[in-house]
């Protein structure tokens, strides 16, 4: 196993695991993934003028995680830590092709309407947090094939990290960190499998609110 951590210029923090799992269990969730059927998806960014962007994704259920398996993997489990004080909010599988258009982002979690109440606090830098888990899902990857992952620096005018697709990889990093998936490049034989599982930090310490449903482009899982 070999594990990195990155530090931003900011302070935040992304963790990249390599060489954990089998390639008979790697083989195992990349058969699921490839067979699971994908559906249309809203846009990754928020703007108006990007809101025509499209990708494809197919999102999971709780009891589908739970027997996907990889958060209760033994090789998984002791770097967990990193999620402590988070409750899952979603998981997906993402299916990114040649051509697709992908921007910028940070991740977070809206109320459903924006009508600005007592109740509903609006989210600073240090409040309803998000952190994600992404896994790289391709048993074979060429490095001329693309499919990076980019981070960032907040002022959106300089690229700090890129990470390279390598099969098998697990990333962990702060979701407020801008982030983009950079499409395969043209000759690209195959499509680009990810899957993301994504907790969210509740605003107060001692809050009791419960964990909330699962979301999908849709609106709730049901």
């Amino acid at each position: 196993m070999k594990h990195q951590l990155i530090t931003l210029t900011n302070g935040k923090e992304i963790h990249l695991y390599d060489d954990l799992f089998t390639y008979w269990q790697r083989d195992i969730w990349y058969q699921i993934l490839l067979n699971s059927p994908y559906a249309i998806a809203a846009s990754d960014h928020h703007d108006l003028e990007h809101q025509s962007d499209w990708n494809l994704g197919r999102q999971w259920s709780m009891e589908e995680l739970g027997q996907f398996g990889i958060l209760s993997h033994p090789a998984l489990t002791p770097h967990m830590d990193f999620f402590e004080g988070y409750n899952i909010i979603q998981a997906r599988a993402n299916l990114t092709t040649v051509g697709d258009s992908n921007r910028f982002h940070t991740d977070m979690v809206f109320p459903k309407t924006w009508q600005l109440k007592e109740s509903y606090r609006i989210p600073r830098d240090n409040h309803h947090k998000i952190k994600t888990l992404l896994y790289y899902v391709n048993l074979k990857w060429d490095l001329y094939w693309g499919g990076y992952t980019l981070f960032a620096n907040d002022a959106l005018d300089d690229i700090e990290k890129c990470l390279m697709y390598v099969p098998g990889r697990v990333v962990m990093f702060d979701s407020t960190i801008p982030h983009c998936v950079a499409a395969p490049w043209v000759g690209c034989p195959t499509v680009r499998f990810t899957f993301a599982v994504q907790w969210k930090q509740y605003a107060h310490e001692h809050s009791t609110e419960k964990d909330g449903p699962l979301m999908t482009p849709f609106g709730e899982y049901t």
